[in-house]
């Protein structure tokens, strides 16, 4: 797709009828934030500052010894501020986010991003927010603002101009940028320069950074505080790891600098963590003292779960598998429901009580479990390690608390091996072995007369995941190439149009099973008019953050053959 595509018509054309009274009234302002400027930006830096606007910043940046160059992509905003400043002639061009790849004059020292986000869609924000990462050098570093409160917006969130606004929560655009891999280094909100009192502007500075910049202090020590007597702070650990790589979609800012997950989906996890554990026919204790018969403590779900785990033949993935097709029996979901319940039940009263006090807590109004942004950085940043340290923790106290009834590597059998699903494409393979005009979609190779593979777009390997969006074909030669490397922004960009072709065919022959998988994969109800545009922008953007979380080099990446 291009990128121009990306620009929105009613806002340039907006900026466009009142460029000559803007310009005017922005050149009547000091730069705002020169103050940041000065203390962030690297003397004699080469800058960038995307959305010119009337050029005031940029002739600023300029006459302080900056080697800044600017992006307007309103032409007549372009006009007023040349007009304005004849000295930007040659440093102020054509462009917009997100930014073109490669950039000629990149890297940059520091970017400039002021007042433009807030007009892209939010399915463009990573997309925009990765090409200003990869546009500058490791170090570099973003000074970002953006608006919220503004009154007067209609239901399609433009102003009476037809401007378009997304206004997203302080702790959302950090949690964006955090997850893209930028590191907060200051936030501040103040009132409107031009007094529209109703108006906030909130900036933030970040630093692009690399994995060996993160801190594990704030999830060691919660480890660390555990008590060798249960399993369930373990099993909020592993969930909250998971859904910050796989789900992050799902979790919303609760204000004050906290955000907030959903206790259903955490319940949800530990329904397929504790399956094969307390399942099966085998009893294996999770709480200190616990035993088969007899009085003394007991986990409070076992019985919910163990005959919910009787009922249903074909154990934990059989019911994910239903309740993916919609087709889970009533008496099922009966004992499905009762379960969850208890589990919710014992996550809230056990370890988000105990746990770390005044990390987590839960909110009754929104029935969700909250923490500290701040934590919740730490597992979107280190998910994989933290899962892995949580499952190897959990088998060994499963042992200790055994007694040595069961060891650490038979348990770590169940937790992984029963929970996670083997490779399944029998249903992506049977569809598109019925669909005329099928191609490799990262080759473009016509496959209908010959053999072809069915690819896990993001690697088997790293999510696990049979989900019919993430199903794709392949030409065997090519998916052998690619195996099990994460495909580039650019491979899936080039190959959009297939991969779409390829999804419309599977929502046409499992329209249910695949609009519930891809609603769970962009965390919330698809556009009744260009869901493909919305499940595109989460595919870049899970391949973007898988990278940064698996720490995969970008040389290790497939960029088609």
């Amino acid at each position: 797709m291009d990128r121009a595509d990306h620009l929105d018509q009613p806002t340039l054309a907006a900026y466009a009828r009142e460029a000559a009274t803007l310009a005017a009234s922005y050149r009547t302002i000091a730069p705002p934030l020169a103050a940041q400027i000065t203390r962030w930006f690297p003397a004699e830096g080469r800058i960038l500052d995307i959305g010119s606007g009337s050029g005031r910043d940029l002739v600023w940046l300029r006459e302080q010894g900056y080697d800044a160059v600017g992006l307007e992509p309103c032409d007549e905003m372009r006009e007023a501020a040349l007009q304005a400043y004849p000295a930007l002639t040659g440093y102020l061009r054509a462009g917009s986010l997100p930014l073109p790849s490669p950039d000629q004059d990149a890297p940059y020292d520091a970017i400039l991003c002021s007042a433009v986000l807030m007009h892209l869609p939010q399915e463009l924000w990573f997309d925009a927010i990765y090409s200003m990462r990869e546009s500058l050098r490791d170090g570099g570093v973003l000074l970002v603002t953006l608006s919220t409160g503004r009154s007067g917006l209609d239901g399609a969130h433009r102003d009476p101009s037809g401007r378009f606004y997304h206004e997203a929560a302080p702790e959302t655009v950090q949690l964006l940028f955090e997850r893209a891999g930028f590191r907060t280094e200051a936030v501040s909100s103040a009132g409107d320069s031009l007094g529209r009192g109703e108006i906030t502007w909130h900036s933030f500075v970040f630093r692009r950074v690399g994995a060996e910049d993160r801190p594990l202090d704030t999830i060691q020590s919660i480890i660390g505080r555990e008590q060798k007597v249960a399993t369930y702070k373990l099993a909020l650990l592993r969930a909250f790891a998971e859904i910050a790589l796989k789900d992050y979609q799902l979790v919303k800012p609760a204000g004050n600098g906290r955000i907030a997950i959903p206790v259903e989906l955490l319940a949800e996890r530990w329904l397929g963590y504790y399956w094969p554990l307390l399942g099966g026919d085998t009893f294996l204790p999770q709480l200190n003292g616990e035993k088969e018969e007899g009085g003394g403590p007991r986990i409070s779900f076992r019985r919910e779960l163990h005959a919910l785990a009787s009922a249903l033949q074909g154990g934990y993935r059989a019911l994910a598998n239903a309740q993916s097709a919609g087709t889970l029996a009533p008496d099922l979901r009966r004992l499905h429901r009762k379960a969850l319940s208890k589990i919710k039940r014992a996550i809230i009263t056990g370890p988000v009580t105990h746990a770390a006090p005044g990390f987590f807590v839960y909110d009754t109004q929104t029935k969700s479990v909250t923490m500290p942004l701040t934590l919740w950085l730490e597992f979107t940043h280190l998910s994989p390690w933290i899962e892995s340290a949580a499952l190897l923790e959990w088998a060994q106290v499963t042992r200790s608390i055994s007694r040595g009834g069961v060891t650490v590597a038979e348990v770590l059998g169940l937790l992984v091996e029963d929970y996670e699903p083997g490779r399944d494409v029998y249903d992506a393979r049977s569809a598109y072995a019925g669909m005329p005009g099928l191609r490799c979609v990262w080759s473009e190779q016509r496959l209908h007369s010959s053999p072809f593979d069915v690819d896990h777009a993001i690697p088997f390997s790293l999510w696990r995941n049979n989900d019919l969006w993430n199903l794709l074909p392949a030409n065997p030669q090519v998916n052998n190439r690619k195996r099990d490397r994460l495909p580039t922004v650019s491979l899936i960009e080039r190959a959009s149009e297939r991969i779409v072709a390829s999804w419309r065919h599977l929502a046409g022959l499992h329209e249910r099973r695949f609009e519930r998988e891809l609603q769970a994969f962009v965390g919330g109800p698809l556009p009744r008019g260009g869901w493909e545009n919305t499940a595109l922008a989460r595919l870049k953007e899970a391949v973007e953050v898988s990278a940064i979380q698996f720490h995969v080099a970008t040389k290790a990446r497939y960029d088609g053959p």
